[in-house]
């Protein structure tokens, strides 16, 4: 049985320009995935909360109803528009018993610090490491105290 307009050996790695295009592809997904998997910038300034980076946002002060320092992540439940790969989320998701959340969490560290948004959502923001997340809670919690 023959396919008309397809060749057999279309795909052949004995071909330089094959292992090339091969080689840039794997290059591409390996910088998106170190990319990806790097701990959010955050910065206070400015009376809001600025992340930088993928799925970045400013929080002014005034939107915030709470902030509080948790554990654990709570159960996600879907991404809607996110990366998740390991232990890493960040981006648009469904938390169970919560609703919509924005995550830029390391789900296998703690503590994670939680945003209560005026609007009902949450933001959920840690970083890989417990003395930065602990020095970053306590920084929000006193900007948004005054």
């Amino acid at each position: 049985m023959k396919l008309v307009g397809f060749k057999q050996n279309q795909f052949d790695l004995k071909n330089k320009n094959h292992w090339y295009l091969l080689l840039t592809v794997l290059t591409v997904i390996a910088v998106f995935i170190f990319y990806s998997n790097q701990d959010a910038t955050i910065e206070i300034k400015n009376k809001s909360i600025n992340i930088h980076g993928m799925y970045g946002i400013e929080i002014p002060f005034t939107s915030i109803e709470s902030i509080d320092s948790i554990q654990s992540m709570p159960h996600i439940g879907f991404k809607s528009n996110g990366y998740s790969f390991g232990s890493v989320n960040k981006g648009y998701f469904h938390v169970t018993d919560m609703g919509n959340a924005l995550l830029f969490v390391t789900t296998n560290s703690s503590p994670i610090i939680k945003i209560r948004m005026r609007t009902g959502n949450f933001v959920f923001i840690n970083y890989s490491n417990r003395d930065e997340t602990v020095r970053l809670y306590k920084t929000i919690a006193h900007q948004f105290i005054q």
